[in-house]
C-alpha cells in the first residue's frame, strides 16, 4: 500500500500505509519489533517513500532516458541509504556491493511477482505438478536473482567492516531523518 501510493505521487498517504502496515503487523505478532527482516523492510520502504524525489532532484535523474534506470537508481539508493544503519549495527560490516547488484535484480523482481500473482488464481484449483509448472517463470526468475546475490556475497572483498553500537545507530537515523525531511520541505517550497 506504501509503495502504490508512493508511485502515485501520495506521499502523505504512502507514510500513512506504511505506519498503518507496521502497527497492524505489531498488533498481529508483537514479537516482530525483534525481527531483523521487519527493520529492514520498515527502513527500506521509508526510504524508497520519502528519500527517493530526493535522490532523483539530487542526482537529476530526470535526464536519463530510460524511465526503468532512473527508478532503479533511485530506488536502490534509497533503500540502500535507509538500511545502512540497521546493516552496521546487526551485521556489522557494509556491502559494497549492494548498490550494483540491486540494479541487476531490481528489474527483475517485479516480472517475478507479476508472474506469480497471474498464476496463483489457477495454481489453487490444479494439481500439485501443474501448479509448479505454472509458478515456472517466477521460479526460475527468483533463481537467478538469489545466484546472482549469492556469486557477489561470495566474494570476499566485497564488505567493509563498520560494527556500530545501538545508540550510534539511532544518531545516524536521526541525521537521515532530519536531512530528509528538511530536503523535503525544501521540495514543496519550490513547488
Amino acid at each position: 500500500m506504501a509503495l502504490w501510493a508512493s508511485v502515485t505521487s501520495r506521499y502523505n498517504h504512502a507514510g500513512r500505509a506504511l505506519l498503518y502496515s507496521i502497527v497492524l503487523m505489531f498488533l498481529i505478532n508483537s514479537h516482530i519489533v525483534y525481527d531483523v527482516g521487519f527493520w529492514l523492510s520498515v527502513s527500506a520502504t521509508f526510504g524508497l517513500i520519502y528519500f527517493s524525489p530526493i535522490v532523483e532532484k539530487m542526482l537529476n535523474l530526470k535526464k536519463i532516458r530510460f524511465k526503468l534506470l532512473e527508478e532503479n537508481i533511485k530506488t536502490t539508493i534509497s533503500a540502500v541509504i535507509f538500511t545502512l544503519p540497521i546493516s552496521s549495527f546487526v551485521f556489522g560490516h557494509v556491502s559494497l556491493w549492494a548498490l550494483p547488484v540491486n540494479l541487476i535484480i531490481l528489474p527483475f523482481i517485479a516480472y517475478a511477482i507479476v508472474f506469480a500473482l497471474i498464476v496463483l488464481p489457477f495454481a489453487v484449483f490444479v494439481p500439485h505438478i501443474f501448479a509448479q509448472i505454472l509458478f515456472l517463470p517466477s521460479a526460475t526468475i527468483l533463481n537467478f536473482i538469489v545466484k546472482t546475490v549469492n556469486v557477489f556475497g561470495a566474494i570476499s572483498f566485497g564488505y567493509l567492516p563498520v560494527q556500530i553500537n545501538f545508540w550510534l545507530m539511532l544518531a545516524l537515523y536521526g541525521v537521515i531523518l532530519f536531512f530528509t525531511f528538511y530536503k523535503i520541505r525544501q521540495l514543496n517550497e519550490k513547488a
